[in-house]
């Protein structure tokens, strides 16, 4: 499910960048915090687990293969 608030994705960003907006920008007061209420963790995210990209695509709107 996408989250309510979504932003913009840079090409030379890192995946953890975007989670990390993607948290703030939907309340949560840090990336650890919006962790915690999820099935994964920084470390499947930073290191490309296909899991973890799955769960990014859904929750930012933005297609797997550019993540």
């Amino acid at each position: 499910m996408t989250l309510p608030v979504t932003v913009n994705f840079h090409s030379d960003e890192t995946r953890m960048s975007l989670l990390s907006r993607l948290a703030i920008a939907n309340g949560y007061s840090c990336l650890g915090e919006f962790l915690a209420f999820t099935n994964t963790n920084a470390h499947a995210v930073r290191s490309g687990a296909p899991e973890a990209i799955a769960m990014l695509a859904d929750w930012s709107g933005i297609e797997p293969q550019l993540l």
